[in-house]
This record gives C-alpha cells, structure tokens and sequence, in this order.
C-alpha cells in the first residue's frame, strides 16, 4: 500500500469521497495495480471501514445525487452558561445533561478531563494523556521562556486545559467530538490533522480568526503513532501558509522517525529534545517506570519533542 499524495490527472479532477472523519486519501496497492479511497484518520478499517475503488468515485462523482452529511447537533452553549449549576456530565453517554432531566443517571456537576474515558486505539484516537512532569516541560520550556501570543493545540487537550487555566490564549483542535460539550466555538474546533479537516464551518472560521494577525504562535502537535507523517506535514505547511510570520513548532513523536520527520516537513530546523515524554495513562510509557531509553532492539521506543524551537534541545527531562 502506497500513499499518493499527488493523484495523476484521471483522478486528480474530482474531490475525495468523504467518510466520517473528512475527505478520504487515496492509496495504491502495487500489487493489484488498484488505486482505492480510504480514511485518512486510520488505517485500522475496525475504526473505519470506509473503502471505495478510485474508478468507482470517478463514476459517482459526476453524479448530482450524492448525498451530503446533515450538520451535526451542537449543545445549547448560552443555556449552559446562563445556567451553570444546572448541568453535570454523564459518563455513560459522554453527554453534557441538563440536572432536571437526570433520572436515574448519577450526575457530574464539574466537567474536566478526567471525565472522558480515553480512547486509546493507537492507529486513530490514541487519546494517552500527558503526565504532570510532561505537562510542566511543556509549560516551562516550551511556552514561558519565549512568550508566544497564542499556543495552538492539535491533538492536545490536556496541553489545551492547562494552558487555559494559567490563562494562556489557547485552541484545540482535535478529532473527539466529545469537547464540543466542555468549549466555546473560540477554544474549539473538531478537526482531522492527516486531511486538515474541519467538521463545520464555524470550526474553520474560529480557526482562522484565532491565527490571523502578526502575533507570534507555537503549535503543539501530538498525533497518533500510527499515523502517516507526510499528511500530517502537509497540514501543517498550509496552515503556516495562511500567515505571513514564522509559525513554531513542537511534535511529540518517538524519535526514531527523526529521519521522516525531517523529510516530510522538508526543514533541517527540526531538532530532537532531549526530554522522553510520559504519558498518565499508557502502560509502555508511563511516568512511574524509568523514561531512558532501552537498549532492547525489541523493546518499545519512547516519544519524544521533535521541535524547531532554538533552545529547548538540551533539556534533559529524564532526569527531573
């Protein structure tokens, strides 16, 4: 399997079809000589099963019966911050709920993180949220000593809930529908970071007034490990490209994929932190078990800071 980034001109005329998470990618099988559609979210297809030949789409996309997705059901924002005493979170059905119409179902009264069960499929969702010692590397070395304006968020809630706490000017982006429930249209936006995606218009529009402006941004960036790079850097290329100033950068990412990472985002400038990022809820990289690198070929490799930052690179998190 084969990602085609540039489709030949007999396919490149139409847009992708579209599966749940935004406009499919296309792909190639050398062995069958076959060019088929598939999400760009995961390969895994128990996530998504989304496939359809590349001929076929040809055909339908001449077609004027194609049926659009219906817009997606947002929470009463006003009612809840008129009423902020009169709604919990239900951790059965991951719904905001209003307090009169609880029922049986115990209520939440104070919504946060720790509300959400993680998804942790790593070829998707990958939702492993970052450790304190993480969180305050992220905090200390990467935001504080270099002032950025704003601190955009892909795929970082916890990141995005901390900063906002410490008052920072901060927007997530991320896949989970889920934070739709918890912010407002300028903190949030659903969003698929291997299409660059955005599930509605009023995401794109909070988006773009986030980033306009000459202030200085850093975005941090953690994707799942099985996720394809070179998407990735062509999302984030077109988002530096709707600004005139020099955007930074930080990705989490196990540091053996240094060498693709420095291809795909076509930059020398990346270089490797020396700080081995733990997670509270992953097993393999937990912030209780030792966070040096193994030296077992087949032991698991620790993420770490992939970043064009000048100055962050010698920090030695490990040995916090």
């Amino acid at each position: 399997m084969t990602l085609v980034l540039d489709p030949p001109g007999n396919f490149g005329h139409h847009m992708p079809p579209v599966c749940p998470h935004g406009p499919t990618l296309l792909f190639y099988d050398k062995s069958t000589s076959y060019h088929y559609y598939a999400c760009s979210a995961s390969r895994d297809h128990q996530f998504c099963p989304f496939k359809l030949s590349a001929q076929k789409w040809k055909r339908l996309a001449s077609s004027k019966n194609l049926i659009k997705n219906p817009e997606r059901i947002k929470p009463d924002y006003q009612y809840l911050l008129n009423h902020p005493a009169r709604h919990g979170y239900c951790l059965d059905c991951c719904r905001v709920l209003i307090a009169v119409v609880k029922d049986e179902q115990e209520l939440v009264e104070r919504p946060c993180r720790n509300l959400l069960t993680p998804q942790t499929r790593n070829e998707n969702l990958a939702q492993y949220f970052f450790s304190a010692q993480t969180l305050l590397f992220i905090r200390d070395y990467l935001v504080k000593p270099f002032g950025f304006d704003k601190i955009l968020c892909i795929g970082c809630p916890t990141v995005h809930e901390q900063l906002l706490s410490l008052s920072h000017n901060s927007f997530l982006l991320d896949l989970d529908a889920r934070y739709h429930q918890f912010y407002e249209a300028d903190r949030f936006a659903r969003f698929n970071m291997f299409n660059g995606h955005f599930f509605d218009q009023h995401g794109l529009k909070s988006f773009e007034q986030f980033i306009q402006h000459n202030n200085s941004i850093l975005i941090l960036i953690d994707p799942p490990f099985g996720g394809l790079i070179e998407c990735l850097a062509r999302t984030v290329h077109r988002m530096c490209n709707r600004r005139m100033t020099e955007i930074s950068i930080a990705l989490f990412f196990p540091y053996f994929n240094e060498h693709w990472i420095r291809k795909a985002f076509e930059s020398d400038q990346v270089q490797i932190t020396d700080f081995i990022v733990t997670y509270d809820n992953h097993t393999k990289y937990g912030s209780r078990q030792s966070s040096k690198p193994s030296t077992v070929a087949q032991s698991p490799v620790p993420p770490s800071i992939p970043t064009n930052i000048d100055g962050v690179t010698n920090v030695r998190g490990q040995y916090f």
